[in-house]
């Protein structure tokens, strides 16, 4: 990747490497939890029953599954102040997470934003969507087998 292009992609404004996991759960509102913890402990950030509702509140309004077993789910919280990402890769297909090509999620991608952190959260959407568009590095995130190597993966720097 050329540099102008890393810095294009580069997820490190919003995701670092503590909220980068392997996912071991068997469905999608396990997941879903799990993607929730990775957030807790960040100075202004809402406990994590009131992230899991406006979480869980999206995903009955349309399933965030955009295909390619994909899954961005997302909320819009007043309290928070600025956009956070967690990463997580599933080692086995989440068959239950809805998507719109009926592939079973094994990449979740969530972020947590504020109401009015309008830019940055457009900023996150696109620099993830970009970075996940590209069919070679889907499939090199599916074939890892440790945590670090998922980190070394992604484009935070």
């Amino acid at each position: 990747m050329i540099s102008s292009e890393k810095k294009c992609l580069t997820l490190a404004p919003f995701l670092t490497p503590g909220r980068v996991g392997l996912l071991e759960t068997p469905d999608k509102k396990q997941s879903l939890n799990r993607m929730i913890d990775f957030f807790s402990g960040i100075p202004g950030i809402p406990d994590r029953r009131e992230i899991g509702g406006a979480v869980f509140e999206r995903e009955k309004i349309m399933s965030t599954g955009i295909g390619f077993g994909i899954g961005v789910p997302h909320c819009r919280l007043e309290r928070v102040s600025g956009v956070f990402m967690a990463f997580g890769l599933c080692r086995t297909p989440v068959r239950d997470y809805p998507a719109i090509d009926d592939v079973p999620v094994r990449i979740i991608a969530m972020i947590l934003a504020g109401t009015e952190q309008n830019e940055g959260y457009n900023q996150a959407l696109s620099r993830l969507s970009a970075f996940l568009d590209n069919e070679a590095r889907r499939e090199a995130l599916l074939k890892v087998q440790t945590r670090e190597e998922l980190i070394s993966l992604l484009p935070l720097d």
